[in-house]
């Protein structure tokens, strides 16, 4: 059978997992896809050899305002990203920075 899930939404779970860790790991936060002036939280949890998980909850397609999807709560999935550094590099100051990033677009 399955499970009914919990009415959340992202900032709650984000916060959670936040808080689950001692408030080690970041929170981001980006523009909704359904509303630009919404705000979408994400978890960042920490992975192995230089790979990080982003943990987004999000709603169901296509149900918004109804039950499972009243706008500020909802019953969404977990989706989980994850990412892998393939560089790590220092500047001793901002026009070095600025400079690398105009070098590597060019390429």
């Amino acid at each position: 059978m399955k499970r009914a899930r919990d009415l959340l939404n992202c900032w709650l779970v984000a916060m959670w997992f936040w808080g689950h860790a001692w408030a080690k790991h970041p929170v981001a936060v980006r523009r909704s896809h359904a509303w630009w002036f919404v705000p979408h939280f994400i978890a960042t949890l920490p992975g192995r050899w230089r790979h990080f998980y982003a943990v987004e909850f999000i709603p169901p397609k296509g149900r918004r305002w109804t039950w499972q999807d009243c706008v500020l709560l909802f019953r969404g999935h977990y989706r989980v990203t994850e990412y892998r550094a393939t560089s790590v590099m220092r500047f001793d100051s901002r026009s070095e920075l600025m400079a690398w990033h105009a070098w590597k677009a060019r390429q």
